[in-house]
């Protein structure tokens, strides 16, 4: 039984996120208000959403009553994102002029975001916005460069909140506008029956394969966590099926956790969404979505290729099962209009309005539209019409709350990106990085790489990644790197970060339900995919992998970096046809490497490395060589 005060919390939640959702169909189909307007509205709805489903310690339970300070918060959060929506013009044509309930709001506001973004993402965002908002008031106590003359309070208030530069600026924007929509998106393709449709494919495709399960769980987390934004999110929700399966089925509690790991950060780079960093990254270098999306596919696809190619040597080696014929869905069940038609239209409408030229936001409407027209029409019994109409409300629902952590997220890293260069902190350490690294293109990109990745450890991907970049990417186009390839650098590196030791959030999450230790599985997850390390350094190098170049040395680039791949891969698992020495594991690490890097030259040395390595296997080529020259340096010459 319920009570009537959990009723009426849980019909109140409810109204607001279809509300939410709402918001964004309409502005999809009849265009954005202004853009501080627009801002406004989903960050009201976000902040109010945060603070009916989440208490101070978390989420809220089942049945666990609203807190009086919470409708405090509430109240505020609509007041302060109201009074943006009613005095936008006023703010962006008198700026710096600001009364006192500006100053208040602005205070007030900026206080929820940090909270908001407390409960939904953890304490490690919060705490560097915090950081750098204390900086903005405090830097001039601190001597040197690193120092400056300090902001009066009122001042910094009136940029997070007066202006389009602030708290509601570009990165909430996206927010706002094409991540929303498309989180939207995700969980309706999903309630529709598209991710069961997926799981059941993949499990089709590779489930007769040696490391079947484990296959199958790389394709259903790659195509869950495109759509998630958290590498986090995508183990703990595939891992939960995946990792169980792989466990039953023989594999080692350590292997099944890593390749799960491994899987669902590698959604975070896979198009077409890129776990709503597509978005933000185009909005940053001002590019059109579909190009972002683009020069992703290839590295995307090369990385699922490395997991792919460590899970069958691995197979093999240790003779992992395949999943037993019982347990694989009919193809004839599957591949009907009824189970495909939710999952491959709404996807091929997409691609199809973006080549067209329309928007991402409109043609993830459009999409939208689509998904619910052929769900809610594909039974013409008016109960059944009914019984899914209200699953796309319910789906509406969850995904206005799956929202919120995006938008409490995207508004700390709003307020961080705001004060850094307001404060000329990001100048400052762009000098820093270049009187280190100097011209050395490899120097700063190894340096680069490190921070990277300690910035993105424990962090959202969307948050990873913006900052990252904001910290390190103008460092990079300073030293003559374009944007684009800066982006991907960073982009690649702060989203690994998930399964780098010592803070791998995502080897926690996927140990834990694995039940072993997240040290092995963290091992696993860095062998398996190896390719993530030092493909980025390519983006700049070489940056054929980024589809940048003449046609044939692009088709080039990649045929021999899928052949490295392989090699590499075979290396690490120690297994080709037989189990690897230690000399023909080397030399096949070694010559995979020449071959990932794209040139005709480290191509062919890498070939005749490989070449030994392989005739060292085969034939122990380097043992005879050694045994023919160890004999003729300790034979005694014959006496005549």
């Amino acid at each position: 039984m319920t009570g009537p005060g959990e009723s009426y919390l849980r019909w109140v939640t409810k109204i607001i996120a279809i509300m939410f959702a709402s918001f964004h169909f309409y502005t999809g189909a009849f265009g954005l208000f202004p853009h501080m307007q627009q801002r406004a509205i989903h960050m009201m709805f976000g902040l109010v959403l945060t603070f009916l489903v989440t208490k101070s310690t978390g989420r809220r339970e089942k049945g666990e009553l609203i807190k009086p300070w919470d409708i405090v918060f509430i109240i505020m959060s609509i007041l302060g994102c109201v009074t943006v929506y009613l005095k936008y013009i006023t703010y962006l044509s008198f700026m710096g002029e600001s009364t006192r309930w500006d100053i208040f709001m602005g205070i007030t506001t900026t206080i929820l975001i940090i909270e908001a973004g407390r409960r939904t993402v953890g304490w490690i965002f919060p705490i560097i916005t915090i950081s750098m908002i204390c900086y903005a008031l405090f830097g001039f106590f601190i001597p040197g460069k690193w120092g400056h003359g300090g902001f009066r309070l009122e001042y910094i208030i009136q940029t997070l909140y007066q202006t389009d530069k602030g708290i509601f600026g570009p990165i909430t924007g996206v927010s706002a506008s094409l991540i929303a929509m498309f989180i939207i998106f995700g969980v309706i393709i999903t309630f529709s029956g598209g991710g069961e449709t997926f799981k059941d494919i993949a499990m089709i495709l590779a489930g007769r394969f040696r490391g079947g399960p484990a296959m199958a769980a790389v394709l259903a987390s790659a195509f869950f966590g495109t759509v998630s934004g958290s590498a986090v999110a995508n183990t703990a929700t595939t891992g939960n099926f995946t990792i169980p399966l792989m466990k039953r089925l023989g594999y080692s509690p350590e292997f099944a956790g890593g390749v799960e790991a491994a899987a669902s950060t590698g959604g975070q780079i896979m198009p077409p969404i890129r776990a709503s960093g597509a978005f933000v990254m185009a909005e940053l270098l001002g590019l059109p979505y579909l190009t972002i999306c683009i020069a992703a596919l290839v590295p995307a696809l090369l990385y699922f290729l490395c997991m792919f190619s460590s899970i069958w040597f691995e197979a093999i080696k240790v003779d992992l099962p395949r999943v037993p014929e019982d347990e694989i869905p009919r193809i004839q069940t599957v591949v009907t209009w009824a189970r495909l038609a939710p999952l491959v239209i709404p996807f091929c409408t997409l691609i199809v309005f973006l080549a067209m030229g329309y928007t991402p936001y409109r043609s993830c409407f459009y999409a939208i539209c689509l998904s619910v027209t052929i769900y809610v029409l594909r039974d013409f019994r008016l109960k059944q019409i009914l019984h899914r109409i209200k699953n796309m409300i319910n789906a509406s629902e969850k995904g206005a709350i799956a929202l919120i952590d995006i938008a409490a997220l995207c508004a700390c890293a709003q307020i961080f990106v705001s004060l850094l260069f307001l404060t000329g902190l990001g100048g400052k350490f762009s000098e820093a990085f270049l009187a280190l690294s100097g011209t050395n293109l490899p120097v700063a990109l190894v340096f680069s790489a490190l921070v990277a990745l300690i910035l993105g450890m424990g962090m959202p991907s969307v948050a990873a990644y913006i900052l990252a970049i904001s910290v390190i990417g103008p460092s990079l186009i300073l030293i003559g790197i374009p944007p684009l390839n800066a982006h991907f650098f960073v982009f690649y590196f702060a989203i690994i970060s998930a399964t780098t030791p010592p803070v791998c959030v995502a080897a926690f999450t996927a140990a834990v339900i694995a039940q072993t230790s997240w040290i092995k599985v963290a091992w696993v997850a860095m062998r398996i995919a190896v390719v993530k390390y030092f493909m980025p350094f390519l983006f700049v190098l070489a940056p054929v992998f980024l589809l940048q170049g003449k046609i044939l040395e692009i088709v080039i680039g990649i045929s021999s970096a899928t052949f490295g791949i392989v090699i590499i891969t075979s290396s690490l698992m120690g297994f080709l046809h037989i189990r690897h020495t230690l000399v023909s594991r080397t030399l096949f690490f070694i010559g995979g490497l020449a071959l990932f890097y794209p040139d005709p030259k480290t191509d062919v040395i890498g070939l005749l490395i490989a070449g030994l390595g392989f005739l060292e296997l085969r034939v122990g080529l380097c043992r005879k060589a050694f045994g023919i020259i160890n004999s003729v340096l300790i034979s005694k010459p014959k006496r005549f």
